[in-house]
């Protein structure tokens, strides 16, 4: 999965579950704490959790931030 910019937001087409994208790295050498950080999920049915980006993969893009200017 390619690195999606803070603040790209997913939905889990099955249960309609939705992702942002946060801050925290993808990979090492962040360590496993921020990996499981990647993205903050939120559920009408269990609140909000984080989960690492292999989660989310699969999930329908919703919303994807445009690219920072180097204006």
């Amino acid at each position: 999965m390619a690195d999606c910019l803070e603040g790209h937001v997913k939905r889990d087409p099955i249960t309609g579950a939705v992702a942002i994208r946060t801050n925290q790295p993808l990979s090492s050498p962040a360590g496993s704490f921020a990996v499981t950080q990647a993205w903050l999920v939120a559920t009408t049915f269990s609140g909000a959790h984080f989960v690492s980006g292999e989660t989310v993969i699969d999930w329908d893009d919703i919303y994807l931030p445009p690219e920072p200017s180097d204006a």
